[in-house]
């Protein structure tokens, strides 16, 4: 919502919302100081009417994010859950490596019985490679995920900040 402040010496173009953004009750105050010594006064009444309008919207918003909070919440915790399953698919695949290349070292190199241990090495090697990526794609979904629950958290906490400062933005124009 945009103000126009007429005044004496020229006029001003307020975009409220960015304005209140700021949450400066004393640029509040100036700003109400300089639109009751202006043409139109009535500016006043639509500040109020702005701040009403979000104070009525916030139960609304905060339910949203509770909403979106908790989902995220589940979703990290599931994929978080994902990654030491796929951590712990891994550590068995790795013992598998260890326990070939004891059974492999344990004879001498380049005879039939190495080189059938040594293909067990390399076949417990190969199916390392697909968990490794199948856990590269968990970390970066799950980085993800704290972002956006990072993101909603932080809308969450803004939108009670808002609420209290709409609260004295009121009290100053009543």
């Amino acid at each position: 919502m945009d103000l126009e402040i007429r005044y004496e010496n020229g006029s001003m173009m307020v975009h409220l919302e960015e304005f209140l953004n700021i949450r400066s009750i004393t640029k509040v105050r100036k700003l109400l100081k300089l639109i009751r010594s202006s043409f139109n006064p009535e500016c006043e009444q639509q500040i109020k009417e702005f701040v009403q309008e979000q104070t009525e919207q916030f139960e609304q918003v905060q339910k949203e994010h509770s909403i979106y909070i908790e989902g995220y919440t589940q979703k990290v915790k599931y994929a978080e859950q994902q990654i030491m399953q796929t951590k712990h698919c891994i550590s068995q695949i790795q013992t598998g490596v260890k326990n070939s290349q004891l059974l492999r070292d344990s004879h001498r190199k380049n005879t039939k019985v190495w080189k059938d241990r040594n293909a067990d090495v390399k076949k417990y090697r190969e199916r390392l490679k697909e968990p490794r990526n199948t856990l590269k794609e968990q970390k970066k979904e799950l980085k993800e995920l704290k972002f956006l629950l990072r993101s909603r958290q932080q809308s969450f906490d803004r939108n009670i900040r808002n609420k209290d400062f709409y609260k004295k933005v009121l009290e100053n124009i009543t």
